[in-house]
């Protein structure tokens, strides 16, 4: 079964080495979610897959994946899903800290 995509879209994956989540732009691999490549037809989309090939072969990326963004009046990117919400705002906790 295939899932068809709803167009936007851009591609991010984790930094293998920091977790941190980055954004595929024209220069590579950036943590700030500005000017990435956006999929905004099924040749883009295409371009992405073999990105991603590439990206993960080099072990430098992982969980790599396109995911559907909202673009609003400002030019702001705003992600469909509640999952990649969470990751462009980061962690919803504060590291090393134990709540007794």
């Amino acid at each position: 079964m295939t899932t068809k995509l709803k167009l936007p879209a851009i591609l991010l994956a984790h930094d293998l080495r920091s977790g941190k989540v980055l954004y595929w732009h024209e220069s590579g691999w950036l943590e700030e979610l500005k000017s990435p490549i956006i999929a905004n037809d099924d040749g883009t989309v295409a371009q992405l897959i073999e990105t991603i090939k590439i990206e993960t072969a080099k072990n430098i990326v992982v969980d790599a994946s396109i995911e559907e963004i909202i673009i609003n009046e400002n030019n702001q990117i705003t992600f469909r899903h509640f999952r990649e919400r969470i990751k462009q705002n980061g962690p919803t906790i504060k590291y090393g800290v134990v709540n007794v």
